[in-house]
C-alpha cells in the first residue's frame, strides 16, 4: 500500500502532466548527448559539494 503524501501527490501531478503531453505530441525529447551534458551540469557540481555521494 502507497500513502499519499505531498511528496506523492506533486509527482503523480507532474507524471500525469507527461503523461498528457506524450498523448497530445507536445513533448520534448533530448538525444543521449544532450542528456549527458544534462547530467554532467546536473549532477558533476553535486559530487564536487559532496563526494561522498
Amino acid at each position: 500500500m502507497i500513502e499519499e503524501d505531498d511528496a506523492f501527490t506533486a509527482t503523480q501531478k507532474e507524471l500525469r502532466q507527461d503523461l498528457t503531453q506524450l498523448e497530445n505530441g507536445e513533448a520534448d525529447f533530448i538525444d543521449l548527448d544532450q542528456l549527458d551534458q544534462e547530467l554532467e551540469n546536473t549532477l558533476f557540481p553535486l559530487l564536487v559539494l559532496s563526494p561522498t555521494i
